[in-house]
């Protein structure tokens, strides 16, 4: 299952090799040489990725629309850190007090990873569905979107047993959180 992954998240990558990234991510950061790598912990972790201007407003129009079909959340060089005991990460839109008892089938959940065979890895995932999903339940609304220009992503680690923790060293490093918003011609 984990290589299927691997190979399918290696079609996007390469598909997606030219977007160009709209939003940053602000969060917890973890201190050391060059530039600030954010840090997904072993409790679940939530970033503020700020959206671009011309990016959000693709969004917006879309969304009211009702014609969002790709919006691409990408984790730009993932390393993983003490990960063994890692079953997966499911990650929720807009819920930052998502943890392992929220569940799968919450409006705001956008997905799941696991990782790959090597590091660091990019992963995308698709996350339109999330988005017009919340939009259309009023969870997200305009106002939301034009006073924070951000949207929050919360990352929920889960360890590979429900009765073991994952180890005090574990943490999943990137180098990078954006969300891609292409127009309507670039899909």
């Amino acid at each position: 299952m984990r290589l299927a992954v691997v190979v399918f998240l290696g079609f996007v990558a390469v598909a997606c090799a030219n977007a160009s990234p709209n939003v940053r991510a602000t969060g917890a950061e973890a201190g050391g040489e060059g530039d600030p790598v954010n840090v997904i912990l072993a409790a679940p972790t939530t970033f503020e990725v700020a959206l671009e201007d011309e990016a959000l407003q693709r969004l917006e129009l879309q969304l009211a629309r009702g014609s969002l079909a790709v919006v691409r959340l990408v984790i730009h060089d993932l390393r993983p850190r003490a990960a063994q005991t890692l079953k997966g990460v499911r990650i929720f839109l807009e819920k930052p007090d998502a943890d392992v008892r929220t569940p799968a089938g919450d409006p705001h959940s956008a997905g799941a990873f696991v990782l790959g065979l090597q590091a660091p890895e990019t992963l995308l995932l698709n996350v339109a569905p999330t988005l017009s999903r919340l939009w259309q339940s009023g969870d997200l609304t305009p106002e939301d979107l034009a006073g924070r220009k951000a949207l929050r992503v919360t990352f929920v680690p889960e360890p590979a047993s429900s009765t073991a923790a994952l180890p005090k060293g574990f943490a999943l490093a990137f180098e990078d959180l954006t969300f891609e918003v292409p127009a309507d011609s670039e899909r």
